[in-house]
């Protein structure tokens, strides 16, 4: 893809071809399947969102990190880096922050 998809928080799926562009770029995409509707993990999401926003502009930094939903999935959140995949079945903010710190910005274009 000649570009990734900006940074942020979408209400609908990112095209799978921009997922992997962002990922090589040193993004995190966390993805969340709700074929009934999530308002509550929706809010949380949102304000994760907003936690990671606020630092990186405080950091003075890209923010590297996608939410969106992905419909597809056979998890209700998925965590996605270069090469790692973690599933959830639940919000858990401690485990989504570890691995965020762990693998947010790392580019992984050749050099």
């Amino acid at each position: 893809m000649p570009a990734i998809a900006p940074w942020g928080m979408y209400d609908q799926p990112i095209p799978k071809e921009y997922q992997v562009h962002n990922l090589e770029d040193g993004g995190v995409v966390l993805q969340y399947s709700c074929p009934k509707g999530c308002p509550d993990l929706i809010k949380k999401l949102q304000a994760l969102f907003v936690k990671y926003k606020k630092r990186a502009d405080t950091e003075k930094k890209y923010l590297h990190l996608v939410i969106a939903p992905y419909p597809q999935m056979d998890s209700r959140l998925a965590l996605t880096a270069w090469t790692r995949l973690e599933k959830l079945d639940d919000f858990d903010e401690s485990r989504i922050d570890r691995f965020i710190e762990a693998y947010v910005g790392i580019d992984h274009h050749k050099k």
